[in-house]
């Protein structure tokens, strides 16, 4: 959700220097601030952690907002604004609070981490605690809507045309509901939109029509396909290169320069076509003059009519020999 909000930010308030803290950032800051005011580890703002440069990307801000995950299953809101001294905060189950009364502990972190990192913050006291307007659940009939609330809450905070949502009453909870369903609306079309492609893109599309008048068949695909020095590749025994059933009056290599160009695919294309296994093992020579010569072998203890004769092999049957070494003769009393 975060992520929608940002984007629209990003495409709508561009000319502004707006940052987003998340719940990653939060605990980073806490963490932070207890290890400086402890003395385990003081803090450097010069350092290299994902957390000093992103303290070092708020120098300029003028505005930050963010959604917060607290308590290990709830949600609240947070917005800052640098030049008004403002931090407001929403929470959806307790509408009244600020930070300082509902997150103590987050309140001194962010204000000392502010202080390092925004030049017109030095003070710790210097923001105002306000409060976030924020749409409130009824915890006695909806516990999961704290999150579409604080969303929305930020989204008004920086877009005063969205209205908040409406209170949840112990019987329904049916805006927060719809909320959902509407984000996830926004989700399906951005990504829709985002993964569309774009008319750079789309002219680069691999297209084989637009290349094929590029193609000069006359003086390339004419002499190579003439060409005598081209030695034909071995075709396997199991493997004959045929040609196309239906025979033509003309081949290509007769053709002349009035006559249209067929399909490639109709000169480069061959067909196969795989043969029945036979008894006999065939070898295919090819020279480099195209003529062909077979030569047959047969297999070792076959005579000349057992390769001929239409015998049970054939048919995928053991001769009558086989069986006969095969057969036990079982008597009976």
């Amino acid at each position: 959700m975060i992520y929608l909000l940002q984007n629209d930010v990003q495409t709508k308030l561009g000319n502004q220097v707006i940052r987003f803290i998340n719940t990653i950032h939060s605990r980073a800051i806490l963490h932070a601030y207890s290890q400086d005011q402890s003395g385990a580890e003081p803090y450097n703002i010069n350092g290299n952690t994902f957390l000093h440069k992103f303290g070092r990307s708020l120098s300029q801000a003028k505005r930050l907002g963010g959604i917060f995950h607290v308590h290990g299953n709830h949600w609240v809101a947070l917005y800052i604004d640098v030049d008004n001294e403002e931090i407001a905060y929403g929470d959806p189950a307790d509408s009244d609070s600020t930070l300082a009364i509902s997150e103590p502990a987050l309140d001194k972190a962010l204000r000392w981490f502010f202080s390092k990192h925004i030049p017109s913050l030095q003070a710790l006291d210097q923001l105002d605690e306000v409060i976030l307007p924020t749409a409130r659940q009824d915890l006695s009939g909806d516990s999961w809507n704290c999150g579409i609330y604080s969303f929305n809450a930020l989204s008004h905070a920086f877009f005063k045309d969205r209205p908040l949502l409406i209170h949840t009453s112990s019987d329904t909870a049916v805006a927060g509901d719809l909320a959902r369903l509407d984000v996830l609306r926004q989700i399906i079309a951005h990504f829709n939109s985002s993964n569309s492609l774009t008319d750079q893109a789309a002219e680069t599309q691999f297209n084989v029509a637009a290349l094929l008048p590029q193609l000069d068949l006359k003086s390339t695909d004419t002499s190579l396909l003439t060409s005598k020095t081209i030695c034909p590749t071995k075709v396997s025994a199991m493997v004959k290169v045929t040609s196309n059933k239906k025979k033509r009056k003309t081949n290509f290599l007769e053709e002349g320069p009035s006559t249209p160009v067929r399909s490639l695919e109709s000169y480069l294309t061959p067909k196969f076509n795989v043969n029945k296994a036979n008894s006999k093992r065939t070898r295919i020579d090819s020279t480099c003059d195209g003529e062909e010569t077979l030569e047959t072998t047969m297999p070792q203890g076959w005579t000349e009519s057992e390769t001929t004769q239409d015998t049970p092999l054939s048919h995928g049957r053991p001769r009558l020999g086989i069986l006969d070494e095969l057969t036990i003769e079982i008597t009976t009393d």
